[in-house]
């Protein structure tokens, strides 16, 4: 069995677990009375003790009068295999197995907005919640030269950020960053091509359950240059100072971790002609939140701990 807490807002009742009424559970572990075993479910004195199952568990919650059920989705888990008991005891029937195979969520959140309830993995954010955010990334350059393109990646991007959440899914981002493609190895060959860039953005960003969606703009130095490496050394380089747009999707897997994906194309050039000319810089990042107080994350309601 499993401990599985379910948090709730305040003006939001959970009315059944599994089909029983939250009420009608034993508090105690002790007190566990035969009929509540086909149920396989304790009530504790914060959260549920459940039977781990491979399928669905229902939640039935009451707002106002309107009632919504929504399921835990069990995961597939394979800690069971180092269990001391299955490696070194007596073997059990394979029946006995089945259960441990499977874990379901260990915190879920419900929300409430407009008596729309919702159920997400991650508490949401509290409003006003500032994040330091610290985002090593994986850059992709698509850069102009003077005889055409240069399309490359590498392996060293930095970004510091700050968020804001003016609301409770959505937020501003404000962020600098610098990347380059050029990686400590030897050189070999006529001549060497490398990319770089400085830059500075500002995003609205919106929450959907464990995603979030930016959209805004920033301010860029782009660098191209090319050494060759003849009876001469010679250096060709431009640099680009440009206006553009800035995207960006990340996806939580914990509540201070996040994955996603840069993109900022640059659309205006301040320092050279034409005006309009497209380049772009695009990176894989790995960001985390930093919370700069305590309860950065929206109070939980301890009685919906339950």
């Amino acid at each position: 069995m499993q401990r599985v807490y379910v948090s709730t807002p305040k003006n939001v009742k959970i009315v059944l677990v599994n089909g029983i009424k939250p009420d009608d559970l034993p508090i105690t572990i002790k007190s566990y009375p035969e009929a509540l075993e086909a149920a396989k479910i304790k009530r504790l004195s914060r959260g549920y003790l459940i039977q781990r199952s491979d399928k669905l568990l229902p939640i039935v919650l009451q707002i106002d009068s309107i009632q919504k059920t929504v399921f835990l989705q069990p995961r597939r888990t394979y800690s069971w295999l180092l269990n001391a008991k299955y490696l070194f005891g007596p073997k059990e029937p394979p029946d006995y197995y089945i259960g441990k195979r499977w874990l379901y969520p260990k915190k879920s959140f419900i929300t409430a907005n407009d008596s729309i309830i919702s159920h997400v993995r991650i508490s949401p954010e509290k409003r006003g919640a500032v994040y330091i955010t610290l985002s090593p990334s994986i850059p992709i350059f698509d850069l102009k030269t003077h005889d055409g393109r240069y399309f490359s990646g590498g392996i060293f991007g930095y970004e510091l950020g700050a968020d804001y959440f003016y609301k409770k899914n959505k937020f501003l981002s404000f962020n600098i960053g610098a990347a380059t493609d050029k990686i400590p190895v030897d050189h070999f060959g006529d001549y060497e091509e490398e990319a770089n860039t400085l830059y500075t953005s500002i995003k609205n960003n919106m929450v959907f359950g464990s995603f979030d969606i930016g959209f805004g703009i920033s301010l860029s130095r782009l660098f191209y240059s090319k050494t060759y490496y003849d009876s001469l050394i010679r250096l060709e380089s431009i640099k680009t100072t440009g206006l553009g747009l800035s995207f960006s999707a990340h996806y939580k897997l914990t509540r201070n971790l996040k994955v996603g994906f840069l993109y900022q194309p640059n659309l205006l050039s301040l320092n050279s002609s034409p005006t309009f000319s497209y380049q772009h810089y695009m990176a894989f990042q790995c960001t985390l939140s930093i919370p700069t107080t305590r309860s950065s994350h929206a109070k939980i309601n301890k009685r919906s701990l339950q």
